[in-house]
């Protein structure tokens, strides 16, 4: 029967430590993560051995497991552990956690392998927004191929591959240009121009997001100093990056060098900020927009749209998601959908923004739903800057 078990070896991690202390302060944190090896001693048994790394990461080995889904079963109770908040103060705090496991086989690994391999798995799970992983072969690989491209990302920022593309906003009523929406495209040594779909998302889950979010802000804003005071210039942000409190200098410095009037940037931020640190979030928000920078929610409608949050969130713009957009002539439920939207967000004295405008009927059926600005390759795609210049900018 012995030869049915399977041991595994995890690293269970308390989600924020840092932000736990910059809040709450040193001792008060340290508390908390009492409270959380408190738990987790609750969880292993007599056979499983543990260890406090020196990351404040919680290592344990989870000796002689069934083999058929009993990992499945110590997570869940894991996870039931943390269910409870920890009363801090009088006030409750919810302990949240990620955990990487990585099953033992044998000899083939040394401590030291295994350990990697649980390290890799608990990165995949924070990326996911899962509560664990397990490794395997593959999660490997990909874990290999994204180290090597944030590599080949850094090099390309420090070599000027990247460039900014503008594609244009349209007033509704009038037809004119009022804005543009700054695009990242990556223009290879090697001429290859790589599709946004392929890194996007890697780089948003990275430390490179920081410098190339910054090298953004400030091109944007550099090239905006040469357009006519009446056109805006919108720059998509990562939602982490609003805990960074070096955005609002970044933005300040770029503004102030190229005499920028802090109304014409627009800082367009995704659903998902409301769902994650949403109080440090209207913070930071709060502070861009006491220096007259507009906020515009990008995708509203395929996230977690709610009231409570448009009454929370300092913002002046809903973007309406194409998946609404692009079938609106024959859909009678996206366009009930895209008035509803309208009506809620100018009751919130908010403008509306349509992405994915592709034909005259559909732009014609927005602007008689009050939608604001159209957006979309019936007015053009995302274009070099001196190309947008050419056809937009008289």
């Amino acid at each position: 029967m012995e030869s049915d078990k399977t041991s595994y070896l995890g690293l269970v991690e308390l989600v924020d430590y840092e932000y736990l202390m910059d809040i709450h302060g040193v001792d008060l944190a340290e508390q908390i993560y009492a409270e959380f090896i408190k738990r987790l001693q609750q969880w292993i048994r007599d056979c499983d051995q543990s260890k406090i790394l020196k990351d404040k990461r919680f290592l344990v080995v989870l000796n002689r497991l069934d083999s058929g889904g009993s990992l499945e079963l110590a997570t869940a109770k894991l996870q039931r552990l943390f269910d409870a908040p920890y009363i801090l103060l009088g006030q409750p705090t919810f302990l949240e956690i990620n955990a990487g496991f990585t099953k033992i086989n044998g000899t083939e690994l040394d401590t030291a392998g295994r350990v990697r391999q649980a390290r890799i798995a608990l990165k995949h799970a924070k990326q996911d927004r899962v509560f664990y992983k397990l490794y395997s072969n593959n999660s490997s690989t990909g874990y290999e191929q994204q180290k090597q491209l944030i590599k080949t990302l850094y090099r390309a920022l420090d070599h000027g591959e990247f460039q900014l593309y503008y594609q244009p906003k349209i007033h509704a009523g009038y037809g004119t240009v009022v804005g543009a929406e700054a695009l990242i495209r990556w223009h290879t040594a090697d001429n290859r121009v790589v599709p946004p779909n392929a890194f996007i998302n890697v780089i948003e889950r990275h430390e490179i997001a920081r410098p190339l979010t910054w090298w953004i802000i400030k091109t944007a804003v550099a090239r905006l100093a040469k357009w006519p005071k009446s056109i805006n210039v919108s720059v998509n942000v990562p939602p982490l990056l609003l805990q960074d409190q070096e955005i609002v200098d970044v933005i300040i410095d770029a503004l102030d060098i190229h005499g920028v009037a802090a109304s014409r940037l627009t800082i367009e931020v995704t659903e998902s900020v409301m769902m994650d640190h949403l109080e440090q979030a209207v913070e930071q928000l709060n502070k861009l927009r006491a220096l007259g920078i507009k906020i515009s929610i990008d995708d509203f409608g395929t996230g977690h749209s709610s009231l409570e949050y448009l009454k929370k969130l300092p913002i002046d713009e809903l973007k309406i998601d194409r998946v609404f957009i692009k079938s609106l002539c024959q859909s009678n439920n996206d366009q009930v959908v895209v008035k509803s939207v309208v009506e809620m967000a100018h009751s919130f004295k908010l403008k509306v923004v349509a992405e994915g405008v592709e034909d005259q009927a559909t732009a014609a059926l927005l602007k008689h739903l009050g939608c604001d600005h159209l957006q979309g390759f019936l007015f053009d795609k995302p274009i070099p800057a001196k190309d947008f210049e050419k056809r937009h900018i008289v």
